[in-house]
């Protein structure tokens, strides 16, 4: 593709990423399940407040939920959700391997949410193979941090992740391989989100909790592995809170806390001895006491997973 026509192409994938009130960077949504869209972004963007994601697609807000993250050094990758648009465009990965010095490549990101891109090589460079990132020159603005650097037939190479401190204007992007599998992973916690109908639940109702309002009830959650769907209704648009304070010998500790954006949602969720957790939602089994901050209805149903 000539650039023009690969900005045009792309742009409507790439997004502005807000946490809290000042944090802000870039993203790209690289899958798309149903009405719900699947964004790659850098960490730092989001880690100073998670609960609290917006992201910014052609115009419109969608609150988003993060999947999973890695803050690693050479990393710096999070996966947020976003739901509900049936007409999310996502880009595709450069599932071939990483790409040669000289290669033409097309950085972009949406800093003040105006999309930008700019034009570039692959660079061969020492630091660069040493953390196993891809090192170009096209130049990134501040606020693209988070985008993607593509081939020019429109695949992602990368995620752009920080400039060069030694040379100036050189940048580094993670590459595909780097993260193909920790994405997948993470894309995968999330089975419905927004809009999509409440499944049928089957579990034993010692597995199913309800209420209205704001509500303190303890829970015996037993071990293992759980298909966990959150349903609210009439909520007055706002987030609904769920804390789960693992209770033994008369004390308690906060333990998972989950805000609730859309009318309903599925994760995949571990209940153990503790070695299972991998993820900010899974819990400890046994009596828990579980804190629901909400203005409407609720409930919260565990389905033993398959």
């Amino acid at each position: 593709m000539t650039a023009n026509t690969l900005t045009a192409w792309a742009q409507d994938a790439v997004v502005r990423v807000i946490a809290g009130y000042s944090a802000a960077g870039s993203g790209f949504i690289f899958d798309t399940t149903g009405e719900t869209g699947f964004v790659v972004t850098n960490y730092h963007v989001v880690e100073d407040d998670p609960g609290d994601i917006d992201v910014k697609v052609m115009g419109r807000t969608y609150t988003g939920t993060l999947l999973g993250y890695n803050s690693e050094e050479g990393v710096d990758v999070a996966v947020v959700s976003i739901c509900c648009d049936a007409n999310f465009h996502a880009l595709p990965w450069e599932k071939g391997g990483r790409a040669n010095p000289g290669v033409s490549v097309m950085a972009m990101g949406r800093p003040r949410d105006v999309p930008v891109s700019t034009t570039g090589t692959v660079v061969d460079d020492f630091l660069a193979d040493t953390f196993d990132l891809v090192a170009h020159d096209a130049p990134l603005q501040q606020g693209s941090s988070g985008g993607p650097v593509l081939t020019m037939d429109g695949k992602i190479l990368g995620v752009n992740v920080a400039s060069s401190k030694l040379t100036d204007g050189l940048f580094y992007a993670v590459p595909y391989q780097k993260i193909a599998t920790q994405v997948a992973d993470w894309k995968s916690r999330l089975v419905v989100v927004g809009s999509t109908p409440a499944p049928v639940i089957t579990a034993p109702s010692e597995l199913t909790i309800s209420g209205t309002g704001n509500t303190d009830r303890f829970w015996n959650i037993p071990k293992g592995r759980y298909i966990v769907t959150v349903t609210v209704r009439n909520n007055q648009d706002r987030y609904v809170t769920m804390n789960f304070e693992h209770t033994t010998e008369g004390e308690s500790w906060l333990e998972s806390e989950w805000d609730v954006a859309s009318d309903t949602f599925t994760y995949l969720v571990n209940v153990g001895d503790g070695s299972e957790r991998s993820y900010e939602r899974d819990l400890l089994a046994g009596r828990q006491l579980v804190k629901v901050q909400a203005t409407g209805s609720w409930s919260i149903a565990f389905e033993p997973a398959q």
